[in-house]
């Protein structure tokens, strides 16, 4: 692996917390007041950039161990970019799934998805709870958009980069 994953060092707060640089004083952008935990620094895991919606980087790799299985999540860019990309580890192979979100949707809109490369490189062959993995991934994919009465719109994607995170029991929650 080449980077250096430097990137781990560097933090953000939540998307909806803000600081003054010049008072040092926390405002959320909503009507809550700010909470202790909302000014946690939130370390990056990850240093990826994908194309879709324009394009962004993407900062946060989370990882859960599923039975034998791990899953790597990767997101960021709330509120404007809400897409998470996950890659399924199974054993020596994995497979992925996009899940692009876009501002508008359309009535009778459905997405579908080929996976055109995929590429995972770990640092390590098996894992257990609290270890650190860390990779690279390489993936691109083919978003079809088909809506009523429209021709379908293929769009060709990708999301490359490093990621560091630590491995952590399965979340309950709908995936």
């Amino acid at each position: 692996m080449i980077d250096s994953f430097s990137f781990a060092t560097k933090w953000d707060y939540s998307w909806e917390v803000f600081k003054d640089d010049h008072t040092g004083k926390f405002t959320r952008n909503d009507d809550q007041p700010v909470m202790p935990a909302d000014t946690v620094h939130l370390f990056f895991t990850a240093n990826c950039t994908t194309n879709v919606q324009g394009g962004y980087g993407i900062r946060y790799c989370f990882a859960e161990k599923r039975k034998d299985d791990l899953l790597l999540s990767f997101s960021d860019g709330l509120p404007a970019y809400a897409s998470v990309f996950y890659s399924y580890v199974k054993g020596d192979s994995f497979y992925f799934r996009p899940g692009t979100v876009y501002p508008v949707f359309i009535r009778g809109q459905q997405m579908t998805y080929v996976i055109t490369k995929q590429v995972l490189t770990l640092n390590k062959a098996h894992y257990e709870l609290g270890d650190d993995m860390m990779g690279y991934v390489d993936v691109e994919f083919v978003e079809t958009v088909s809506v009523p009465n429209k021709e379908p719109q293929h769009h060709t994607f990708y999301l490359r980069g490093y990621f560091r995170t630590k491995l952590k029991p399965e979340e309950v929650n709908d995936r």
